[in-house]
């Protein structure tokens, strides 16, 4: 470790591989940088401390997204974007929030999707993101 760091840092950026269809469950983003993995989706704290967790969920232009953050199973925020089927013209959207939580040892933090959850994403293009850093331990 780095004399001049005081702990080793704990990071992770994740994505969606492919765009997500309506239903409440957890969103499934998955890792691709960082030093820790997601399980189906959950960060799940190895240690305790305060963290910054975001995300973001492009509208696949289908219909709303209403997704939920999650830490230690309470609603820390909920965004929404609603799609209106009448007007006429191309619809793109995004919903997004940004947390700073307390967390212990094995608690977990992720994304819910609620009903209208519509989450554009692809391989080779991914629009929809979940990320979280350690700020600091306690």
């Amino acid at each position: 470790m780095n004399k001049f760091v005081l702990y080793e840092p704990i990071y992770f950026v994740a994505r969606l591989k492919s765009t997500i269809t309506s239903g409440s469950k957890t969103i499934p983003f998955e890792t691709f940088s960082g030093n820790k993995q997601l399980v189906s989706g959950k960060f799940i704290a190895d240690k305790a401390g305060i963290y910054l967790m975001s995300f973001t969920i492009k509208n696949a232009g289908k219909g709303s997204t209403l997704a939920d953050l999650y830490a230690n199973g309470i609603r820390q925020c909920q965004p929404t974007s609603f799609f209106h089927p009448t007007k006429v013209g191309h619809h793109e959207s995004s919903v997004g929030c940004t947390a700073v939580v307390k967390l212990q040892r094995g608690q977990e933090v992720y994304v819910n999707s609620d009903y209208g959850a519509w989450g554009h994403s692809s391989s080779n293009h991914p629009r929809s993101s979940f990320s979280g850093v350690l700020l600091k331990p306690i």
